[in-house]
């Protein structure tokens, strides 16, 4: 017998709300976390790595703030993907889901 989810009528809401106050505490881990993943060579790319906050209406996004760091995530021709970015995010423990703007 298969299984129906049929969400409560103001579920998301409820759910939005209570995690509304764990998210500052949250995106301030990941910002100071993503300088920590980031491979060292000489440390120019990594002191290129200042993380901000940007509080938006219902969300806080995390901005990387180096020119460089679709190269360490994502890689290039010549070097692996590190994942600086997502390494932070999954060594909290949460979901990182990439999204473009």
């Amino acid at each position: 017998m298969p299984v129906r989810f049929a969400a409560t009528f103001g579920a998301t809401e409820t759910v939005e709300r209570l995690a509304r106050p764990g998210l500052r505490p949250a995106a301030r881990a990941v910002a100071q976390a993503i300088p920590t993943r980031v491979p060292v060579h000489t440390g120019g790319v990594k002191r290129t790595y200042k993380p901000t906050l940007d509080e938006q209406d219902d969300s806080i996004h995390v901005h990387v703030g180096s020119p460089f760091w679709h190269w360490l995530e994502y890689g290039t021709q010549f070097n692996p993907a590190y994942r600086p970015v997502e390494n932070a995010v999954r060594s909290l423990g949460l979901r990182y889901e990439a999204r473009s703007a």
